[in-house]
């Protein structure tokens, strides 16, 4: 196996995209002063026009270290920054992107077994969730400079709920992360979405009538959570959260079976790009050929458009957007 791919499943962020298809892609308009989505594809880092599909390989990823879910897009700095292990040293490790030649820019040691990377503030730091100790029930919240490699631990904490997944995870710039928790039996009611301090670790969680809820997205502008809810039927629906007040509003269904877990979010247009399948897989790999890419309006409801899409061994992952 490849060791840039140790996870074919790519469970938490798969997204695979048209590129030269037979089959035409479905226009979606361009948003207000341009925009790409960006992702990793087999060992490179690539460019995705979200109005045509079209991919742009941009460059190659480090040879040494293997991507393992984490992404994270700075607009600011133009950096496009993801964890990764370096399976020969067994370290973790944080690489930064040029957003623009796709160079790499630095490639700094990381704690282990982190997760839910965000980028706080004009500074570029990373903020991120990681366990300190496998063999404790705490968690860990730290800030690193993705340049220098420079780590501070903000807080620890522990878990208020048996099952937390930290991957669906957001920060909001301003010191809180959001996630949701969602039981283990999907099919069930509710899911726990919850808030804490990035420098506290003081917890605060509630209870909404969604199931299944992943895809966490945060709209700035209008003050919301954005996130998919799919369990196992023939529909994914996209859904938001009010922040303050938890207020759950059903913006849309998609004609989909279930979501692939890549998506990125448009804070200017208030597009939200979902990968979802259109088929029931009897195996994984069934799902590659079904993949499309759906971009919804979060204000109005209207599915805007959706891309046709192939399969490849390795799927697009990572998905993220730039202004």
């Amino acid at each position: 196996m490849n060791k840039l791919f140790p996870r074919v499943f790519a469970l938490a962020s798969i997204l695979v995209l048209a590129s030269g298809c037979d089959a035409a892609v479905t226009v979606i308009p361009a948003p207000v002063g341009g925009g790409s989505l960006y992702g990793i594809h087999e060992t490179n880092f690539v460019k995705i026009d979200p109005s045509t599909a079209e991919i742009t390989i941009l460059g190659p990823l480090p040879p040494e270290a293997s991507p393992l879910g984490g992404e994270v897009l700075d607009n600011l700095h133009r950096r496009y920054v993801y964890s990764a292990l370096d399976y020969d040293a067994n370290e973790w490790r944080l690489i930064s992107l040029d957003l623009d030649s796709g160079a790499v820019v630095a490639n700094v040691l990381l704690p282990r077994n982190v997760s839910a990377l965000a980028v706080e503030g004009v500074s570029g730091d990373i903020v991120f969730h990681y366990i300190p100790d496998e063999t404790s029930d705490e968690r860990a919240i730290g800030r690193i400079d993705p340049i220098l490699g420079t780590l501070t631990q903000l807080s620890t904490y522990v878990p208020p709920w048996n099952y937390v997944n930290s991957a669906d995870m957001i920060y909001d710039g301003a010191g809180t992360f959001y996630g949701v928790a969602p039981i283990l039996d999907q099919a069930a009611v509710p899911t726990n979405v919850y808030t804490f301090g990035a420098a506290t670790g003081v917890w605060a969680g509630a209870e909404i009538p969604v199931p299944g809820m992943h895809g966490l997205e945060f709209d700035p502008g209008l003050d919301l959570l954005v996130a998919t809810s799919s369990v196992i039927t023939e529909h994914v629906e996209v859904v938001t959260v009010d922040r303050s007040t938890l207020a759950v509003d059903h913006v849309a269904v998609l004609d989909a079976y279930a979501a692939a877990g890549a998506d990125a979010y448009d804070p200017v247009t208030h597009r939200y790009f979902v990968v979802a399948g259109e088929g029931q897989p009897k195996y994984f790999a069934d799902w590659y050929p079904g993949f499309r890419l759906y971009t919804v309006d979060i204000e109005t409801g209207h599915v805007l458009g959706e891309s046709p899409v192939i399969g490849t061994e390795y799927p697009i992952y990572g998905l993220r957007y730039a202004l």
